[in-house]
């Protein structure tokens, strides 16, 4: 099929599912050495229902932007100050469609590793959600053609004016907005004042300079940039931390990085301060 070959040119990971199904069935599908990446494998898709699994498409990651309610999805982005009609109608856009009303998915890449899937709601309501990979870094997966819808017994196809062979990157609002989403929103008191207060510009400063330095680094490095998250005194900051370290999920041990956030210290002789993050930033994040 030439489009199997034309996925996997660009890139594209993929999951057999089964017909009459949505997702896959067989444990540990989500998985990076049970993927498909290679014509060599196609056969491991003959007739099944296809999905693509975002974290381990190369040579980036994919995303979806899932709206399960199009009209309300499109009054929250408003509310967050996004005019997401501007990308949905954009001249690189591309969509994943099931024929259903009022739902779409607008499909992009993701510059800087994975993000955490994270849903919105209205109420009870599911009407949006950002979907990439889970917790721990392993993929989800988003139904893609020629697969059949098992409700309408109808194709996906792809929409948009852009094609999947050349998906976008995730627009810089959108992702800023999806990262800043990821950060929960506690009460709790800070052990200090910060030189930095915490607002949604300063998180979104510092979560764009963060960006720029890799977590794929030695341990003092990787310690330095956790402890001067922390600096901040932020109730976000270990939230913000997390993120960054699983950039690098080769890497990212969490008993590790608990251990750093527990034994960060306010009262260290010579601490390590937030400016050590921007100055890396600067430097294009070379230590």
């Amino acid at each position: 099929m030439k489009q199997l070959i034309d996925y996997f040119q660009s890139g594209f990971a993929l999951i057999p599912i089964p017909h009459g199904q949505k997702g896959p069935i067989v444990s540990n599908w989500n998985l990076k050495e049970n993927v498909i990446t290679n014509t060599q494998q196609k056969s491991l898709l003959d007739d099944s229902n296809i999905g693509l699994a975002h974290a381990y498409c190369s040579p980036e990651p994919t995303c979806a932007i899932d709206f399960d309610d199009l009209d309300k999805a499109k009054h929250w982005f408003h509310e967050n100050h996004i005019n997401i009609d501007r990308y949905i109608e954009a001249d690189n856009a591309v969509h994943i469609c099931s024929g259903r009303p009022n739902r779409m998915k607008l499909l992009y890449r993701l510059p800087n590793g994975v993000l955490r899937t994270h849903v919105i709601k209205d109420q009870a309501q599911t009407i949006l959600e950002f979907r990439c990979a889970t917790r721990e870094g392993l993929t989800v997966q988003d139904v893609i053609p020629p697969s059949i819808h098992p409700e309408t017994s109808q194709p996906y196809t792809w929409g948009g004016k852009g094609s999947y062979q050349s998906i976008p990157m995730i627009p810089e609002d959108i992702h800023t907005l999806w990262k800043l989403k990821l950060i929960p929103i506690q009460n709790i008191t800070k052990p200090v004042v910060s030189t930095l207060p915490e607002s949604p510009k300063n998180v979104a400063t510092l979560i764009s300079a963060l960006d720029q330095i890799s977590s794929d680094c030695d341990y003092e490095s990787y310690r330095n940039i956790v402890w001067a998250i922390k600096s901040t005194g932020w109730t976000v900051a270990n939230e913000i931390a997390l993120i960054w370290s699983q950039k690098a999920m080769d890497r990212f041990n969490e008993e590790t990085f608990n251990t750093l956030i527990n034994s960060y210290s306010f009262d260290h002789t010579n601490p390590v301060t937030v400016g050590t993050i921007f100055h890396l930033a600067k430097a294009g994040g070379q230590k």
